[in-house]
């Protein structure tokens, strides 16, 4: 995840053309296409062929097809696929321009109290003392990452767990230039 999130920080702050992110989250959004036909085919269209073959895939695709006749449906599929993920995506390789991939990661973290809270206001969830005492940690490790360095300015913590929180970001940033390079040389070797 914060992986990610470095990489794509590192990418945001060397697109200098109008149009590279746009570009960069369009071809997120093929990837995204490509690996969910692979698991399609996985779990729908190879277990269909093998439990009647042709025949009882078209007719199962038929089937799902009869369901995009509901408006229901073909608005929750443009909702999912437009505004949760390809404007989403999007507003996230913007953000990134600016953002750091350790401050990204810890604002992502939030995700699930606003999951839970829109879930309860909407759906009347019931939110249990386990809910609140992960949100509290999210919401310790928000502030502490917008406040930890001013904190720890002040004498409350050792130098030693700062240099830790260093020696973190060194060996992260390590492992993902190793990644990279492992990558080109696997590209120089297959051309």
């Amino acid at each position: 995840f914060g992986l990610g999130f470095w990489r794509v920080e590192r990418l945001m702050k060397n697109c200098s053309q109008p149009g590279e992110t746009q570009a960069f989250t369009g071809a997120m959004m093929m990837m995204v296409a490509f690996f969910s036909l692979l698991w399609t085919s996985h779990d729908f269209v190879v277990p269909m062929l093998q439990e009647g073959g042709l025949p009882r895939l078209t007719t199962a695709i038929a089937n799902q097809l009869d369901g995009l006749k509901d408006w229901h449906i073909l608005a929750a599929l443009g909702w999912t696929g437009i505004v949760t993920t390809a404007l989403t995506a999007y507003g996230s390789n913007i953000a990134l321009r600016s953002l750091n991939a350790s401050e990204s990661t810890v604002i992502f973290s939030t995700e699930p109290i606003w999951g839970a809270a829109f879930a309860s206001i909407t759906l009347g969830e019931t939110l249990g003392w386990n809910t609140f005492i992960g949100a509290s940690l999210i919401l310790i490790a928000c502030i502490w990452n917008s406040l930890g360095s001013k904190i720890a300015g002040l004498g409350f913590l050792t130098t030693e767990v700062t240099t830790q929180a260093d020696k973190l970001e060194e060996v992260t940033e390590n492992v993902g230039m190793n990644w990279i390079e492992l990558i080109s040389k696997f590209q120089e070797g297959s051309s």
